[in-house]
């Protein structure tokens, strides 16, 4: 099922493989302490916690349906935590955090500085709709404020101190594949200056 573009599901077997294609990459290059931005039901912040790098794996989400559904199923060995917050009003966050994943996030925030200025994060792997193929259309995309290019999305971050390190695609709404050919998703990794 989904709830406003958020996969509520118990079983990876029902979830995009883009979408676990973007966690399992994660997974592979975060560590410490780790804010998941819009983790909706959780299976992301799930996989993130299974790195025996990640200390702790903190999911945040507006949609308190989502939050209960994570702390039902996507819990993991005393790593996961689960918040009931808006990523615009991040204030009672005081903690610093090595990482921030935030995956089909960006482009759902109407003002993301708002979010960016609120944060206390070190690093950064986030993906967007990559506006050069995936092209914002309003009537379309009713939860979008709008897609990114690469120019676009480092302006953004470099506006927050953060430098993007390396970029890759996706180029289909199924692909499990990253690549540097130009494709549908859009993904960064940046660290603070």
């Amino acid at each position: 099922m989904v709830a406003e573009e958020r996969h509520l599901e118990s079983n990876l077997k029902n979830i995009r493989e883009d979408h676990l294609a973007r966690y399992y990459k994660a997974r592979e290059i975060v560590y410490g302490n780790v804010l998941d931005a819009a983790c909706g039901c959780g299976y992301g912040t799930h996989i993130i916690a299974q790195s025996d790098k990640v200390d702790a794996a903190i999911g945040i989400d507006i949609g308190l349906e989502c939050i209960d559904f994570a702390n039902k199923f996507w819990n993991y060995q005393n790593k996961t935590f689960f918040l009931n917050r808006d990523l615009s009003k991040l204030s009672d966050i005081n903690q610093e955090f090595d990482w921030l994943v935030c995956f089909e996030t960006i482009e759902h925030l109407e003002n993301p500085s708002l979010f960016f200025e609120k944060i206390n994060v070190k690093n950064i792997i986030c993906s967007v709709p990559n506006q050069n193929v995936f092209k914002y259309k309003p009537e379309r995309h009713i939860f979008h404020y709008r897609h990114y290019t690469l120019d676009d999305l480092i302006i953004l971050l470099e506006k927050h101190k953060f430098t993007v390190n390396k970029h890759y695609y996706q180029e289909h709404a199924h692909s499990k594949v990253f690549t540097t050919k130009e494709g549908r998703t859009l993904i960064v990794e940046a660290s603070k200056n």
